[in-house]
């Protein structure tokens, strides 16, 4: 009996098969596509880009914001009003239009005391 022989019997046939490796590298691959083509297909559909704010008076504070998404979306953003201690101090939800793909919104928020900085807090299709 030869050694190649002798670590056969002991320790049982060699993982030298042809076809698992084929096998493996073939699902490596497909997983890889499929993880590839789920990343260039679920592009985000909604964007929002701050533009400007005014502080009107200490109970006011105007918002400018822009909205991309895809027409026919129904689109809530959510924006804010901070102090000067980045407490929130104004908070209002405004609904986009839904017939419009991009918009650009002008929007007052009610406060409770005077602002330093307004914002889009974020946005969601609902």
């Amino acid at each position: 009996m030869t050694n190649s022989d002798l670590v056969k019997t002991r320790y049982g046939q060699s993982a030298d098969n042809t076809k698992t490796i084929w096998f493996l590298a073939i699902t490596g691959l497909v997983a890889i596509v499929a993880f590839a083509a789920w990343v260039a297909f679920s592009q985000e559909r909604l964007s929002f880009t701050d533009v400007g704010f005014s502080v009107k008076d200490q109970w006011h504070t105007e918002v400018v914001f822009d909205v991309n998404k895809t027409s026919g979306e129904t689109v809530f953003c959510n924006v804010q009003a901070l102090n000067q201690q980045y407490g929130i101090v104004g908070w209002r939800e405004i609904q986009v239009p839904v017939e419009s793909s991009a918009v650009r919104i002008t929007t007052t928020i009610n406060t409770t005391e005077e602002a330093v900085t307004a914002l889009v807090h974020g946005c969601e299709i609902r």
